[in-house]
Order: C-alpha cells, then structure tokens, then sequence
C-alpha cells in the first residue's frame, strides 16, 4: 500500500476541449499495467470580451461631409480564455457624413451574438472654401463707359479644403456692377469668404453697330442692307444688330409694312448712323415677293415704269451681278415664284 507521484502519464482527451466537457481521462502504464483516472472540469464556450483598435487608420483628420475611412485600420478583437485575434467584418455605425467638431467614431463587431464596441478619435474641420479661381472668361470682356457689368459666359473653379472642386455660374458677388473708369478696372468676385480679380477693360464710349444676316454696301453716300428675309416684323429686324445705340426704322411699305425702301436710323447721343433696306424680290416695298413685283419687273424692262430706282432697282438684282433689274433678273424671279428656284 505506498503511494509515488508519477510522470509519463497520458491525457486522453484533452485537447481541443468543447464547451460543456465536464471531465478528462487519465492514464499511466507501469510494468504492462495500466489505470486510469478521471478528472473532472469546466469548459466555458468561448466568448468574446471587447476589442480595440491596434492599428490607427491612415487618415484620422476629415473635412465636414467627408465619410470616414477605415483604410489601414486593425481592429484586434478580445476573449475570454486570453486570447486575442485581427477581425474584420466590424462596422464603424457613424462614419458617414461627418460634422465638423466631431471627435470620434465608433467601431462595432459582433461574434456569436455578442456585439462590444470601441472608438477611434478624430478631427472634422468645417468645410470651406481653400481657392477661387476663374475657369472661363465672361463674353464680354471690354466695356464703354457707364455699361452695366454683364458676366454671362463665367465659370468659376471652386477648390474646397478637402480637395473637391466644382465649377459654379452663380451665387457668387461682386465689389462693382457699373463701369465708370477709363482703362483696366478690376472686378472683385467673392464665393464663401475667397476672392477673385477679374481684369476688364473700360474704354470711352462711341457709337457701335455690328450687323448680323444682311449685307452691307455703300453707293453713293447711301448705306444699304441686303436681305433675302421676307415679311419682317419691326422686332425681327432690329435683332438683326448688336449695338449700344437707339434703333429707330421709318417704314415705307404701301401700308406701312417693313420691305425694301425702309429706312434704319441707329443713334447714340450725336453720332448717327442710317441704313436704306433692300430685300430681294420686293419691288414694291411690301416685304414680300410676289406677283405685283413682277408686274412691275416687266413694266420696268419694257420702258413703262420709270421709278424703278434705288434700293428699289438694287432689289431686283437677283443674280447678285454688276447688272441691276436685266433680264437674267426678271428669270429668276419668275422661276422663284413658280417654285422652281430661290432667292439664296
């Protein structure tokens, strides 16, 4: 009956314990004989027991709006049995669109029905405006004296703290909306606290007139419009020029109609300048081309209409050659009345 503590003995199930094991066998050989033992246990499932964040991410500063970024974050998750292990499947639950002032985000992660939370601390700054800059150019860039500033036409490059930009046509304001000053005048344009110089030149003021869709030629001290636009309204015509001054048109259709024979008056303060309309085919003044201008495109050829002169004559040149109201003339008009040719 003695006793000896002995080595060499032998766990037969001890490894890989589950939860719920409530014991182990034993066992020791000596001399081809062996016993053994049973030894009771607890095994605890394994729970997780926290987690934190090991590794910062790359990015821990944010500009208000921004969503956070978890790139080059570790999280390394706790249990209860000491040991540790790097999960991913955790969830940063408000992390997206950042307000400025906020300090941290939290980090949730959650095993086997069990959720623990952790932090990460941050810096959001108020989004603001880090650069102004001019992407394009308003149309018009040159002024006379006393204009109203007109931007249409500019594009604004907005560059924000975060590195977004964004190309604006409104909202901004500026320091001047009337030019009164010779030469380069500088137009401040302000967005979100930031400034921009836009250089505009200012130039004394005279008379402009630029005419679009008519041709212009002097004969004899006269200046006429050519047109083959018919029936014009007194609005259609006046759009047919860009300038500062006052339009004025003295029509001289048989029943007051605008067409060959009416005059353009433009005028600002002293400087004028006066127009004759020709517009081809009409003979009579009316605006239009029709039967009674040939009528008198034959009366003319054979000697019997007389007062077929000026901007009057210079309408019946449809060929648009040297020669006024010939033959050739008065073939193309009958061939556009039929449908058989046109006045282009």
């Amino acid at each position: 009956d003695t006793t000896k503590v002995v080595t060499g003995y032998k766990v037969t199930d001890g490894n890989n314990l589950t939860a719920g094991k409530t014991s182990v066998t034993i066992s020791y050989t000596e001399g081809e004989v062996t016993k053994t033992a049973i030894q009771e246990i607890t095994v605890e499932e394994k729970v997780l027991t926290g987690i934190a964040v090991t590794t910062k991410p790359d990015k821990t500063s944010y500009v208000a709006g921004q969503n956070f970024n978890t790139a080059g974050m570790v999280i390394t998750a706790s249990y209860n049995d000491d040991t540790t292990k790097v999960v991913t499947g955790y969830k940063v639950t408000d992390g997206n669109n950042l307000t400025a002032g906020k300090t941290s985000v939290t980090i949730s992660y959650t095993e086997n029905e069990v959720t623990k939370e952790t932090t990460q601390q941050v810096t959001v700054v108020e989004k603001i405006v880090a650069k102004l800059e001019i992407k394009e150019n308003p149309n018009k860039m040159k002024y006379y004296v006393g204009e109203e500033l007109n931007l249409s036409g500019l594009v604004l490059k907005v560059t924000y703290n975060d590195e977004i930009t964004e190309e604006i046509t409104e909202g901004y304001t500026v320091n001047i909306t009337k030019l009164e000053e010779i030469g380069e005048q500088e137009v401040k344009i302000a967005y979100l606290k930031q400034e921009v110089i836009l250089k505009v030149s200012v130039i004394e003021e005279k008379l402009i007139v630029d005419i679009k869709e008519m041709d212009e030629e002097k004969n004899e001290g006269i200046t006429y419009l050519s047109t083959t636009t018919q029936n014009m309204t007194e609005e259609q015509l006046k759009s047919k020029f860009e300038t500062n001054g006052d339009i004025t048109i003295e029509a001289k259709g048989p029943k007051g109609e605008i067409g060959t024979g009416s005059i353009i008056k433009i005028k600002k303060e002293d400087d004028e300048r006066e127009y004759i309309l020709e517009i081809k085919g009409d003979l009579t003044g009316d605006g239009d081309l029709n039967g009674i201008d040939l009528l008198r495109f034959v009366r003319y050829r054979v000697g019997l209409d007389t007062n077929l002169t000026g901007a009057y004559l210079r309408a019946a040149n449809l060929v648009k050659d040297d020669s006024f109201g010939d033959d050739r003339d008065l073939l193309k008009m009958a061939r556009v009345l039929a449908g058989l040719d046109n006045l282009k």
